[in-house]
């Protein structure tokens, strides 16, 4: 995605349809259930 100024940013689509910024869901601030440690169980 671009923003106003024309600048990329990284997004994560996630099969519910929401979304998070790529840096934001590295760091854990969203899409949590998504994880790869929500995922295997941990």
């Amino acid at each position: 995605r671009e923003d106003e100024e024309g600048n990329q940013y990284g997004v994560c689509l996630f099969p519910d349809g929401s979304e998070c910024d790529a840096w934001s869901f590295l760091k854990g601030k969203c899409g949590k259930a998504y994880s790869y440690c929500a995922k295997k169980g941990y």
